[in-house]
């Protein structure tokens, strides 16, 4: 390497480094940052319960392992590859839209900077934005196992089962994510279903293909999440199929077994160093999409959008829907007082004039809730309902803020002091009118089932407010209704705890009443940070 290579090379280091560093300084001062750091610290708590509760952290065939770190590690290991590899991408999605919104994105694009130099430098402090989480829940997980005291700490076995397993999801997540933001159909809340799916796939397929003892040997080069692994590690204490990994109950009358730690070999080593490589090739794809802040690109990419298919369906159901979203005659008559229920009238018909596909959304429910048999009303219609229901309000209580017309809204005093209430309000009204026939179908055959729904319907609209008013951002309501919707459907009504939904009728009042709480305590908590927001602009 010459002198002038090195120092090009050395200049373009040190563009990515820069980069990488205040993208890292500025997701940690977020306040979504603190919400998932939460999360994280409440994972690690509650994934390893007291045993003396008759629930462990993991079970095999209704035992349970004694807490020691090479069983902690391994299955934390295995938790926050699963969860970091979920919630990492809803967090971290956001790097170049935020460079747009500031514009901040016009001045790296009048630099020197290339469009692959950008690319690589947001993957990278995606990377290491999820390291940081990583290695917090890892000193958690130890923290437990000291609460837990059932062995001794050995922070090396911990070490060494986070690095074989969490990398390979940490660096696709992060490539993902600056991926779906170059590419313009991705970027949205349908790309933001899109990687759920796909997670979901990459977490189900290398583990039904592992399940057997004659797994295929490509199985281990799909295992993103290292389930594969963990399940062919714990192959040998496995006398029957039953393997859990997380809060689950076991058989208290049977002793305990000692998982002994990993062993590795050169195909699993192997396997996993492909896995951290090969998602980084997608970075070329990333890098020939985004279009480096230009803003004939971008006006392009926006026409383009308004000429598809969704938008063709939009605009000719919009005759359908003559609905005025002026907030002027709320200000401005005085006839007819300003009220926090017509404003929140007038934004949840503003939902539904920007997006008229709500309607046939709206009439197909109905449709479906009126000839389906009773006995699906509650599984098979209520569960799509509420998914459109969150689709659908899932911005209203950010998107002032991110269009920045926050300030035209708080030109109405009443809108000002109270604007958690008045979208609060909005969201229960789209909500509602999307699920309001599933629900009276519920009242003629289910009518047990009626609170569980309804406390359900306002948990949904509770949650999208108030974390999109802590967060600013639609993302983590996506993720957070995303991950509980999955776990209620996939328990099929066995763990009455989480079917926040009332989809399996088998949610005890107390689970009910937990839920609605939970989101009164979101809800104080949303309005405490607006109100602190308030504050400190006035």
């Amino acid at each position: 390497m010459t002198a002038e290579s090195s120092l090009v090379f050395g200049e373009r280091l040190r563009r990515i480094v820069a980069i990488v560093k205040a993208d890292v300084f500025i997701r940690i001062r977020r306040s979504s940052t603190l919400v998932v750091f939460l999360l994280l610290s409440g994972l690690a708590y509650l994934s390893m319960p007291d045993p003396a509760t008759g629930s462990a952290l993991m079970i095999v065939d209704h035992r349970r392992a004694l807490y020691n770190s090479a069983a902690i590690g391994l299955a934390t290991a295995v938790l926050v590859s699963v969860f970091v590899g979920l919630a990492g991408f809803y967090v971290i999605s956001n790097a170049v839209s935020r460079d747009v919104r500031s514009r901040c994105g016009l001045v790296i694009a009048s630099t020197t900077m290339r469009s692959g130099e950008y690319v690589v430098a947001k993957a990278a402090g995606n990377l290491v934005f999820l390291a940081v989480f990583t290695t917090g829940f890892m000193v958690s997980s130890m923290a437990m196992l000291l609460v837990r005291h059932e062995a001794p700490l050995e922070p090396w076995v911990f070490v060494k089962q986070y690095l074989l397993i969490v990398p390979p999801a940490l660096v696709l997540v992060a490539v993902l994510a600056i991926v779906f933001e170059s590419v313009s159909f991705l970027s949205g809340r349908f790309g933001d279903v899109v990687y759920f799916v796909l997670y979901l796939v990459c977490l189900a397929l290398p583990l039904s293909l592992t399940a057997t003892s004659d797994s295929p040997a490509f199985a281990r080069y799909i295992d993103i999440s290292g389930l594969g692994f963990t399940f062919e590690q714990l192959r040998p204490l496995i006398k029957g199929d039953s393997l859990s990994i997380g809060h689950s109950p076991f058989d208290p009358s049977q002793p305990p077994f000692v998982v002994p730690g990993f062993s590795t070999n050169a195909d699993w080593v192997v396997a996993r160093l492909v896995l951290m490589a090969a998602p980084l090739v997608l970075l070329v794809l990333a890098a020939r999409s985004f279009h480096r802040f230009d803003p004939a690109h971008v006006r392009k990419v926006e026409e383009r959008s308004r000429r598809g298919r969704l938008a063709a369906i939009n605009q000719a159901l919009k005759p359908l829907l003559r609905a005025r979203v002026s907030f002027a005659p709320l200000a401005g008559r005085t006839s007819v007082p300003a009220s926090l229920l017509r404003a929140a009238a007038a934004d949840a018909r503003m939902t539904f004039a920007s997006y008229p596909v709500l309607l046939a959304a709206v009439l197909a429910v109905a449709v479906a809730a009126i000839v389906c048999p009773p006995g699906s009303v509650l599984p098979g219609v209520l569960p799509p309902a509420l998914f459109i229901a969150a689709l659908a309000i899932a911005d209203m209580s950010c998107r002032e803020r991110r269009s920045g017309t926050l300030m035209m809204v708080y030109a109405t005093p009443a809108l000002k002091s109270h604007f958690v209430w008045w979208k609060l309000i909005g969201t229960l009204l789209v909500a509602f009118a999307i699920v309001s026939v599933p629900l009276g179908r519920v009242a003629l055959s289910h009518p047990a089932s009626v609170p569980s729904v309804t406390a359900g319907v306002f948990f949904v609209a509770a949650t999208a407010t108030a974390l999109g008013v802590i967060s600013v951002t639609p993302k983590t309501f996506t993720l957070v209704f995303l991950t509980l919707l999955y776990g209620a459907l996939n328990s099929g009504g066995a763990s009455p705890v989480l079917d926040f939904g009332g989809f399996h009728g088998s949610a005890a009042p107390l689970v009910t009443l937990s839920y609605v709480i939970a989101a009164s305590v979101l809800l104080l908590a949303a309005h405490g940070v607006h109100s602190v927001r308030l504050r400190r602009d006035s």
